[in-house]
């Protein structure tokens, strides 16, 4: 209700915070149920859903990042965000790839299923699992190592960015060093 007498009293959804974000972006970022209900309402004003910010983030990006399955299945309905799915920011990465950074192991099997292309690297030529190996998501690595080829253990990253054994030791992660090996 507060959302509605914001808007019904002249405040613009097309503001952008500082960081270049528009208000489908910051309601695709909260994980409450309330961003379901703000995007239904900015659906009906006709508010773009693909707009990116000054990062090259689409809302996709943050909604992989931080909302429930249930909210990111009901965005991927809105038109034309689904053709987005692959879309990688200014460093390389895709919502499936966001989601991984956060260790969200139901929103990249969601995202998977929905299209997403898991073999996607960063700038930095980081792969979903090195990305989860360094960042501890020992759920999430279990997962991928089910559904990525072998060779991505190995992988490296680049000259600065080692191999995903290296990156779990990085990470002080046992859990995660057990399974690749």
């Amino acid at each position: 209700s507060l959302f509605l007498r914001l808007l019904d009293s002249g405040a613009s959804s097309r503001t952008v915070s500082y960081d270049g974000r528009d208000v489908v972006s910051h309601a695709a970022a909260s994980a409450s149920v309330n961003a379901t209900v703000i995007m239904s309402i900015l659906s009906a004003a006709g508010v773009s859903f693909t707009r990116p910010s000054c990062f090259g983030k689409r809302p996709l990006h943050y909604i992989a990042e931080h909302a429930t399955v249930e909210g990111i299945t009901l965005f991927l309905r809105q038109a034309g965000v689904k053709k987005y799915i692959n879309d990688p920011d200014f460093s390389g990465y895709t919502p499936f790839l966001c989601a991984a950074q956060r260790g969200r192991r139901e929103a990249c099997a969601l995202l998977q299923l929905q299209g997403a292309i898991l073999s996607s690297t960063t700038d930095m030529n980081e792969n979903c699992l090195h990305i989860a190996c360094a960042y501890g998501h020992a759920d999430l690595v279990a997962w991928l190592l089910l559904v990525v080829p072998p060779d991505y253990i190995y992988a490296k990253a680049s000259d600065a960015l080692p191999d995903c054994i290296a990156a779990a030791v990085h990470s002080q992660s046992v859990g995660i060093l057990s399974s690749l090996l």
